[in-house]
């Protein structure tokens, strides 16, 4: 899907960049126009290549144009010749295969300012140098409609060597209301190519945006994966994203189905516009050249049907904001289960720090229990070498500890101490102390309290690792 995106994006990129040469090229014939020049690309280049030789040149529409008694058909008779360059020199290469004038070589035999029965004179404003220069070029088209071994007779000319038709592509250009006319057909074109090229921009920048939030999908789908510890987890993070790739494949055929719809609705648009336009000049063009009433019949059902297309693009809108509507709830869908699973990303990594915490206190328990158990071992081979030795003395304090609450571990370490350097130094004592009896009975205390609570402290140890297993 994302390398059809791209693929649909470049395309659009190399259109856009086709209609903006096509924008730059109107504009500049816009700007001539406003100029008052209709100029055609082959005249521009032989303009431009006069301007590099410096000599001054003329298009015949800048020295001549319809009288105003004149109709636009009375324009295609000179289609074989109109488009002419005059230049004020002798001899050139001409750039081009248009006719190339040279002025000097123009003799007129009198003066003529205008041709009535042609519908044609000199183009009014000029200079005196222009002046003189349109009476040549006007002279020289006369003689085209003379009898001699040139002429021309429906818009062909013909010579010895034999027949010439249009110079250019067909179009009205020598009188004010065919350049109003033109200069509004081009105002035209650039406002629908200019619209479109907005249109292109908004579609690339919203596939552009669609590509970065699939490709941060699917990268956020990767670092999920990778987070998870536990087969059940596993599985219901794995259903999860299959419901969002299920929604998203749902959410790219609602969009598909939407381009599709966008794209026969600028193609509706694009013909509707070009129907109104073909229609609106046809109009202008029959009423000019006086067209019977079947064409105003055909214009007719061309209106006809442009109105069925408008009613077709109404409804189309209509479905288009229906699947707007569908995709947004798709979308919003989407965006909850991302905000689900990230939820599930912040419980698993919460849960393995717990899990890190849990296994570090094991092993800190681990190695207390194993100390513990060495210092139980030490203190059960003490108690048994006590009883072997005071076996009396050690059947009391048992018997006494067993009533007393269990103290403290620290408390209970110093105590056993403090008792087995008492016991040691009463052994050791040479003579009878008359006190011996109180001590007895200080070092039996001490001692029964010690036996007590190492038994209590032998059932807390054995309680802790029944709890560790568990």
């Amino acid at each position: 899907k994302i390398e059809t995106l791209e693929a649909k994006v470049s395309s659009n990129k190399e259109i856009h960049f086709n209609d903006s040469q096509k924008v730059k090229e109107l504009k500049e014939e816009l700007k001539l126009l406003k100029e008052d020049r209709d100029l055609s690309k082959r005249q521009i280049e032989s303009m431009k290549y006069f301007a590099s030789l410096k000599i001054k040149s003329y298009p015949l529409r800048e020295l001549l144009e319809l009288d105003e008694s004149a109709q636009l058909k009375d324009e295609q008779i000179y289609n074989a010749i109109k488009y002419t360059i005059f230049f004020n020199g002798k001899y050139i290469v001409p750039p081009n295969d248009l006719y190339h004038v040279p002025l000097m070589g123009v003799i007129p035999n009198r003066v003529v300012t205008t041709l009535p029965s042609l519908h044609l004179q000199v183009k009014e404003g000029l200079n005196e140098e222009g002046n003189t220069f349109a009476m040549k070029a006007l002279w020289w088209v006369e003689q085209f409609f003379k009898k001699s071994s040139f002429s021309i007779n429906d818009g062909v000319l013909i010579d010895p060597m034999g027949l010439r038709g249009p110079q250019e592509k067909e179009r009205f250009i020598l009188s004010v209301k065919a350049l109003k006319l033109r200069r509004q057909e081009v105002e035209n074109l650039v406002n629908k190519i200019s619209t479109k090229l907005s249109n292109l921009d908004d579609e690339i920048s919203a596939d552009t945006k669609y590509i970065q939030e699939l490709n941060s999908i699917i990268h956020q789908v990767k670092e999920s994966e990778a987070f998870m510890t536990n087969e059940h987890v596993r599985i219901a993070r794995k259903k999860k994203l299959e419901e969002e790739l299920r929604l998203k494949s749902l959410s790219e055929e609602a969009i598909e189905n939407l381009k599709q719809v966008q794209t026969d609705l600028m193609r509706l648009q694009l013909q509707n516009a070009n129907t109104r336009e073909v229609l609106e000049e046809e109009e202008k063009v029959y009423e000019e050249l006086g067209k019977m009433k079947a064409k105003y019949e055909e214009r007719n059902h061309l209106q006809f049907q442009c109105n069925q297309e408008m009613e077709y693009l109404k409804n189309q809108k209509i479905k288009l904001e229906q699947l707007n509507g569908d995709f947004d709830e798709l979308d919003e869908r989407i965006n909850k289960l991302e905000r689900e699973i990230r939820n599930i990303d912040y419980v698993l990594e919460d849960a393995g720090r717990k899990i890190g915490i849990i296994e570090k206190q094991r092993t800190n328990n681990r190695e207390d229990k194993e100390t513990n158990q060495i210092n139980l071992i030490n203190i059960i081979k003490e108690l048994s070498d006590l009883q072997k030795l005071v076996p009396t003395i050690y059947s009391e304090a048992a018997n006494k500890c067993k009533e007393e609450p269990i103290p403290s571990l620290l408390l209970l370490k110093n105590n056993r101490e403090n008792g087995k350097v008492m016991f040691d130094n009463a052994r050791r004592e040479p003579d009878i102390d008359p006190a011996a009896q109180d001590n007895y009975n200080t070092v039996k205390q001490e001692y029964e309290r010690f036996d007590n609570e190492y038994k209590r402290l032998k059932i807390l140890l054995d309680q802790i690792l029944r709890e560790q297993k568990h």
